[in-house]
């Protein structure tokens, strides 16, 4: 029994969203929260019975004007108030599409690449934003540009940093990384160049998405259930660049493979998997 989650495209690659408007030196709105206009559970956290300075507190709720006080409580937390709530309208606003980068701007930070499309320019200079954000420096910052593939790019890491695992959020997923590469399985399609070195590769960002969750079932279990409640009961086990049979005829007869497994046993306790791809 199997069940297919296909993921989609998003600027979140690899790591955290950046804003555009940073290369442009645009004026970023400060980020803000709003509280949902349901009430909070009213159960105790271990927090609330460690701190004794939490308390009730009533908010105004999200969308709630002066002439119309709506409330709602919440426990221990503040709550700022964005601008564009202040002014009756949605504090955040879904863009229609991908922005489109001026070439300019990419080849100031050394990402323009000309049969990039819109979406991949964009992400190519997000995770180039990123990497100078946390100081970790990138082939195109080498004098030499000695490293393999194109080096020109600014979301390439430098050989170093690729050796040291800065193409990955933690140690811990680092060394997942590693071990699936070293123990991968026959006739794996694993480039560890891209895995290692390209913060634009789907490979690390499968390894940054799921690791946490291969390294703990529990969490593994809560969210696969939270994403397929009808299916899955609980996760056995999370394995990468998966392939049920490589060349066999029964299958693709290559070495095609997804970038995620997820053996599940289900509600009716049967074994399962999910397969993604991301």
């Amino acid at each position: 029994m199997t069940s297919t989650i296909p993921t989609t495209n998003s600027l979140n690659i690899a790591h955290p969203t950046l804003n555009l408007a940073r290369a442009s030196n645009a004026q970023q709105q400060p980020r803000e929260t709003a509280l949902s206009n349901s009430t909070p559970s009213s159960e105790p956290t271990a927090s609330d019975a460690t701190d004794p300075s939490t308390s009730d507190m009533t908010l105004p709720a999200a969308g709630a004007t002066s002439a119309n006080p709506t409330k709602a409580t919440a426990t221990g937390h503040q709550t700022r108030r964005a601008p564009r709530e202040k002014e009756g309208k949605p504090a955040f606003v879904q863009i229609a599409r991908t922005p489109l980068v001026p070439e300019k701007i990419l080849r100031e930070h050394g990402v323009f690449c000309a049969i990039d499309t819109r979406f991949r320019a964009a992400a190519r200079l997000l995770q180039c934003l990123w990497l100078q954000d946390h100081d970790i420096p990138t082939a195109s910052s080498l004098a030499d540009n000695s490293f393999d593939g194109p080096a020109a790019f600014g979301n390439i890491l430098s050989p170093e940093a690729a050796y040291a695992g800065h193409n990955f959020l933690s140690a811990a997923i680092h060394r997942l990384a590693l071990q699936e590469w070293l123990m991968c399985e026959e006739d794996a399609a694993i480039d560890d160049e891209r895995l290692f070195g390209n913060a634009l590769s789907s490979m690390p960002l499968v390894f940054n998405m799921f690791a946490p969750m291969a390294l703990d079932r529990k969490l593994a279990t809560a969210v696969f259930r939270e994403l397929l409640p009808g299916f899955v009961r609980s996760v056995e086990r999370i394995q990468f660049e998966h392939s049920p049979g490589r060349r066999d005829e029964r299958f693709l007869a290559d070495r095609s493979a997804v970038d995620l497994a997820a053996q599940v046993i289900t509600p009716s306790g049967q074994p399962g998997t999910v397969f993604i791809e991301v």
